[in-house]
This record gives structure tokens, sequence and C-alpha cells, in this order.
């Protein structure tokens, strides 16, 4: 079976563009340097046409010893004088935990933003393997802790979650971590085609791992070989494996032609065996990091817009 007996035919253009594009280059065998300027050359056509906010701004945040950027994207009319408390969504980016950015992933943001009606608060979280775990979760987690009382930020009763792939792992491992600390939970967690543990005999592995459908099954052991370089808390290394009692209202977003997806659909059936209200969602003859693609992909920005949705419905939800 090829790519083209799964895919869409949209998602095969997408394929057909990004090859073209690489002239032979193959970011996942580049260096870690070298693959964070590819994949930020690659998405600069992909975010050239963007929707619109009325405030996007890009700042620098302090949190647990790491200094990165962040970017806010505020929908909202008039927010500088707005009384909205509404929760502020953290959004972490995907990449292995090694590659990415709030700029390769601008056109998922704003267009979060736009749907939620939510701020949205982009993160360039430390990377691995120079960065490796658990900076990136000390960093989240510190930020997460208690609401915002950054003046950029605003004012805010609390955090949502969000993040793709890696993001989607940290994501899942700072509401593990707050909730062991016995500290404010997150209002909701917004999940899209997460990595959650280290099975790479999966079946989904097996079937999309060979290259022909982005991320390979040799990405992933790279991207976890530099992230868990040192090893660490295994339950947070590795959320699938650990109890998940009492965590957020989820979303759990799986691509159908990737990698990751059996271990989505294994989340969220573990959310669900916990007590955890979570809702699924499987979006049909994609691969992993399809929400990229919004530019000539039309699965995607209809993911963001139903997962916007999602959002707000939980916001306006009665504690």
């Amino acid at each position: 079976m090829t790519a083209s007996d799964y895919l869409s035919p949209e998602m095969q253009d997408v394929l057909a563009r990004l090859a073209s594009a690489a002239i032979g280059v193959n970011r996942y065998e580049l260096s870690f340097p070298e693959a964070r300027q590819a994949l930020e050359a690659q998405r600069s056509w992909w975010n050239d046409v963007n929707p619109d906010l009325p405030r996007i701004e890009t700042f620098t945040i302090e949190a647990a010893g790491s200094t990165f950027r962040a970017r806010l994207y505020d929908p909202r009319e008039g927010a500088a004088t707005s009384t909205d408390t509404r929760p502020v969504c953290v959004y972490l980016h995907g990449g292995g935990w090694c590659v990415g950015s709030i700029d390769t992933h601008d056109r998922i943001t704003r267009l979060l933003a736009l749907a939620s009606g939510l701020r949205v608060l982009s993160l360039d979280y430390p990377l691995a393997p120079e960065a490796p775990f658990p900076l990136a979760l000390d960093a989240l987690v510190e930020l997460v802790s208690a609401p915002p009382t950054d003046p950029r930020i605003g004012e805010a009763t609390g955090w949502i979650i969000s993040g793709d792939s890696a993001g989607a792992n940290l994501a899942v491992a700072a509401a593990l971590r707050l909730r062991k600390a016995g500290l404010p939970a997150p209002v909701a967690l917004l999940l899209f085609y997460g990595c959650y543990q280290k099975d790479f005999a999966l079946d989904s592995y097996v079937r999309f791992g060979g290259g022909d459908f982005g991320l390979s099954l040799a990405a992933m052991r790279m991207y976890w070989e530099a992230y868990a370089a040192n090893g660490g808390e295994e339950e947070e290394l590795y959320p699938l494996y650990a109890d998940l009692a009492g965590l957020p209202p989820s979303l759990v977003v799986a691509a159908e032609c990737d990698v990751l997806y059996d271990e989505n659909i294994m989340m969220h059936e573990k959310l669900r065996a916990a007590g955890v209200d979570a809702e699924l969602v499987v979006v049909p003859q994609v691969i992993h990091g399809f929400l990229s693609y919004g530019r000539t992909l039309p699965a995607a920005d209809a993911t963001l817009s139903e997962a916007g949705a999602w959002l707000a419905a939980k916001v306006s939800e009665p504690a």
C-alpha cells in the first residue's frame, strides 16, 4: 500500500509540494540545527497567507531558569480595555522536542485563537538535545502553576494547555505534575496527534513508519533519544503509562495516517477509563502534522475550527 491508497487528494498534493520544495533534502537526516533552519524555510510558504488578529505581540519569558520567546495572539476587539478574564490557552508546538518554533506554527495558533475567541500564548520552549527532559516541562509547569500575572498576557482565571505532537506530550505531562503537586489544574487539555509512549511495534508504526507519510519510525527514535537522553520520571516522559485520573477535560485529535495514531486512540481510551471527560476526533486520510498545511488542505482549518469551538464551549461551562 502506498500513500495514494490512504491519503486524500488534497493531502497528496501537500506531500507533492513538500517534495518539490525539498529539492532532495530530507530534514529528518540533517543535524538538529540544520533541521530547524530547514523547517523554518519549509513552513514559510504555508504561513505566508494567514488571517490577522487585533493583537499579536512577541516577547521574552523567563521560567525555571530558561529564557525563550513567546507570542500572544489576542482575538478580542478592544482587548486593552477588556474585562474578559477567561483562561489563556498555552500552545506548545510540535517537532519532536528538537525542532519547530512559534513561527513554524503561526497559522495554527492564529486560527485557534480566532476559532475559540481566547488568547493563545505560543511558546518557544527550550529544545533538545541542548535542553533535554525535563527542562521544557519545568519551564511550562512554572509558567502555568498559577493564573497569569504578566501584564503582557493580561488577567485570566487560569490556563488551557494545548499542543501538537511533542507539545501534546508536554501538555499531559504538565497536567500530571500539577496534579501531583496539588497545584491548580488546567481548565482543559487540547491534544493534537501527540506522542505518549515509546513502543515502536504498534501497528500504526508498522503501517506508516517507512517515511512515505512524513514522520517516520526512524525520526521518532531519533527524537526520543535526544529528548530522553538523561532519563527521568517515566510517567512524565511517557504519559500513556501514567495514572490519568483527575486530569481536566481533554480533546484528543488523531491523524488517521500517522505513526502515532494508535497511541492517540489508546490515550483517549485510557483517559475515559480513568473517568476523565475526554473526546476523540479522528481526521481521515491525513498525515502527522497536517494542521500546518491549511493553506491548501481544508481538513487542517476545519479541524482547528472544531477544536476552537470545543475550547469555547468548555470555557463557558459552569465550574
